[in-house]
């Protein structure tokens, strides 16, 4: 059903087991499968909403992203029949930084791993540290 016009209140009312479709229309009037989307029972008008956005967005971006594939692509072959050894020489150098990065991730991912622990430790040594001077204050003043 679609809600774009109820007929009636009992229209707007939705059973526990039953979808409803929300359409948008173009602005010339039609209609296409990626314009609706169907809230399903159990979940909620947001739920389904934010789902409904997400898949608009990545349709969006895909086109964008499938037009500079294409562009680049050109430019890429041009150059590469235009340049082949300058093609040649950029291509090995990028082979080269793929294979350091590849090597380069795991390392830079330990460090930052190291670098959480080592500044967790240094928090429970101050907290450690400040309860040893706080158990010491009171010690001293309970001893008066």
């Amino acid at each position: 059903r679609s809600l774009r016009h109820p007929q009636q209140v009992d229209d707007l009312l939705m059973d526990d087991d039953e979808e409803i479709e929300i359409t948008f229309h173009n602005k010339d009037g039609s209609v296409d499968s990626a314009s609706s989307f169907i809230v399903r029972p159990g979940h909620s008008l947001l739920i389904s909403a934010l789902r409904y956005l997400g898949t608009q967005i990545a349709r969006i971006t895909g086109l964008h992203i499938q037009k500079k594939i294409k562009t680049m692509s050109l430019r890429v072959g041009v150059f590469a029949v235009r340049h082949p050894r300058l093609f040649a020489y950029r291509f090995r150098m990028l082979l080269k930084l793929l294979r350091w990065l590849k090597y380069l991730a795991p390392l830079i991912g330990t460090f930052n791993k190291l670098k959480g622990n080592l500044a967790d430790l240094l928090k429970k040594w101050r907290q450690e540290h400040r309860a040893r001077q706080a158990k010491k204050a009171r010690k001293e003043f309970w001893m008066k």
